[in-house]
């Protein structure tokens, strides 16, 4: 809609108007009037289409979004990890998570994150990059559930027994020392004290993966002990374990886990045993 054409128009209706034989001035003059209204009607109606657009016409390049993300759960935080993308806009990292909507904002582009200080058992992460003006990317969300307070303290300990050996001395054996709710995490210590005074120390080290979700360490035995028929005795110990999630046990006794704690803890506690 160009000025020139619109001028050639009207010259075309003026002429079209001379000719028409018995019209008066008054008459003319109204024509004219309608003309020109229709015209510059269209003018502003497409002055206003384009303010309506002038954002979706001006060209504008956003953040990209972050790919892979992925959670892995501790005792009360989470590490998040994902891949960043590989535009030149993204500054920044932002994570919203919680009820409250707590904000971790990060002020270099890393492709992980540890959250701590978590109190609930399930939360709900969202990752956005940031350009260096602060505009955000589309969000990319993931739900984690973690391990807690009250987990830890379901951890059920090892069991003890004393076992005769052929020889007459004892074997003082722990099972259970991977079970449904943990995973061995690698040393087992233990002091077997008497009311006479006896007492004795050992420690059971293996190398395991933490990371690993299956474990074939369930016992751990100490041989050679001269431990007397007939007499109670109480065994202290720590285990170094890992909270777990278990999917299932197969036939050779080897554990299978969903989820293996970020975090090992230490599990205390005292075992009477009687030898019989």
């Amino acid at each position: 809609m160009e000025i020139p054409v619109v001028c050639l128009k009207l010259r075309f209706m003026g002429k079209k108007l001379n000719k028409i034989s018995g019209m008066n001035m008054k008459a003319k003059i109204i024509i004219w009037a309608i003309c020109l209204y229709v015209v510059s009607g269209g003018f502003i109606s497409c002055d206003n289409m384009d303010a309506l657009y002038v954002d979706y016409l001006t060209e504008q390049t956003y953040s990209g979004k972050i790919t892979d993300l992925k959670a892995y759960a501790g005792t009360g935080r989470v590490l998040l990890t994902w891949t960043n993308p590989k535009d030149q806009i993204s500054k920044k990292i932002k994570i919203v998570y919680g009820d409250d909507k707590q904000e971790k904002i990060i002020d270099t582009l890393v492709d992980e994150v540890y959250i701590e200080g978590l109190t609930l058992g399930s939360y709900e992460f969202t990752v956005y990059t940031l350009d260096a003006n602060g505009n955000s990317s589309i969000p990319v969300s993931i739900t984690k559930s973690l391990f807690t307070q009250s987990h830890l303290e379901s951890l059920d300990p090892p069991h003890c027994t004393a076992v005769l050996q052929e020889d007459g001395l004892y074997t003082l054996r722990f099972t259970g020392i991977t079970n449904s709710m943990m995973k061995f995490g690698g040393s087992l210590e233990y002091t077997i004290t008497d009311s006479n005074g006896y007492t004795h120390s050992d420690t059971y080290t293996a190398e395991i993966d933490p990371t690993e979700l299956s474990s074939t360490y369930t016992s751990a035995s100490f041989t050679d002990l001269p431990l007397k028929a007939g007499v109670s005795y109480e065994v202290k110990f720590s285990e170094l374990v890992y909270p777990c999630n278990l999917k299932s046990i197969d036939t050779n006794n080897q554990y299978f886990f969903t989820e293996i704690s970020l975090d090992s803890t230490l599990l205390t506690g005292t075992l009477k045993v009687v030898v019989l």
